[in-house]
């Protein structure tokens, strides 16, 4: 398959879904802003919130018009999908790597592989730095056929003497596929590898032959950080989602006046994507 699916082009939507997305958080606001000091209410503008930060706009509603308005040919992606994944697991297998739960039909394709040295965590074991990669669409079946070259050159920093522990994962969802923003996450607990994991990442994308997107034209990093907090363990995009929605709500007051702004739109999107860029839980 050279594109993500043969007729990408001639299936992009008339709206953009970020425009909608906007509208959900735009909606639960005007809904809800009164009560976002309640948690039901601050939970769930903090949901589509993370819709808006999680997924990629024209793709995700790519992936919808396929999905509802030709469900046959959707089911043929999807199933050649499958069977695809599956046999780029097998070959990262063969790299050393187990996939998580031996689960093939899992939303996420975890494969870990535990270094030489598992009890080196180089933090406390509830941080786990992330490095995102973003692929164009029409280039991830070339750049996941070669993800067993990335499980190659992330062997080069995880089989260190002194490394503890490393996994990637990309959608096992077809849907969640063409959608997402994040197509390969790698999780590495040792911030200071961040160079060479960068750098295993840029001789994947060379020998794949792709270029990475740019994440900071959608409101994304390159290096993220999952954290525990209050007992719960949440992903940088939660932990983001959660930071705007806890800055609405505490300025709640000024939200009936933002709502009245010609530029509303523009002007969530800037707060949106500053805080997803600059979330201080990354430091």
């Amino acid at each position: 398959m050279k594109n993500f699916y043969e007729y990408i082009e001639n299936k992009k939507p008339k709206i953009l879904l970020e425009n909608k997305l906007l509208d959900d958080i735009i909606d639960e606001l005007r809904q809800n802003y009164q009560d976002l000091d309640k948690q039901a209410k601050k939970m769930a503008l903090s949901g589509v919130i993370y819709n808006y930060i999680a997924f990629h706009a024209d793709n995700h509603e790519i992936a919808n018009n396929l999905y509802y308005n030709d469900r046959a040919k959707y089911n043929q992606e999807s199933t050649q999908y499958k069977d695809f994944t599956k046999k780029v697991i097998d070959a990262i297998k063969s790299n050393g790597y187990k996939l998580q739960g031996n689960d093939y039909d899992a939303p996420w394709l975890q494969l870990n592989r535990v270094g030489n040295n598992p009890k080196a965590k180089k933090e406390d074991g509830t941080k786990t730095t992330k490095r995102y990669i973003s692929i164009d669409l029409n280039d991830l079946y070339k750049a996941y056929a070669r993800l067993p070259t990335l499980a190659k050159e992330l062997n080069k920093v995880v089989l260190r003497p002194d490394f503890d522990y490393l996994s990637f994962k990309f959608s096992g969802d077809y849907h969640m596929a063409i959608g997402h923003k994040d197509n390969i996450v790698i999780h590495f607990y040792d911030k200071m590898a961040k160079d060479q994991v960068d750098q295993a990442v840029q001789n994947f994308l060379n020998a794949a032959g792709v270029k990475e997107s740019d994440r900071a034209k959608v409101g994304r990093v390159n290096f993220g950080k999952d954290d525990k907090i209050n007992g719960e363990r949440l992903s940088d995009s939660m932990i983001v989602a959660k930071s705007i929605a806890d800055n609405l709500a505490d300025r709640k007051a000024g939200i009936p006046a933002m709502l009245k702004r010609p530029d509303l739109k523009k002007h969530l999107q800037t707060v949106i994507d500053g805080i997803s860029m600059q979330s201080s839980h990354r430091s």
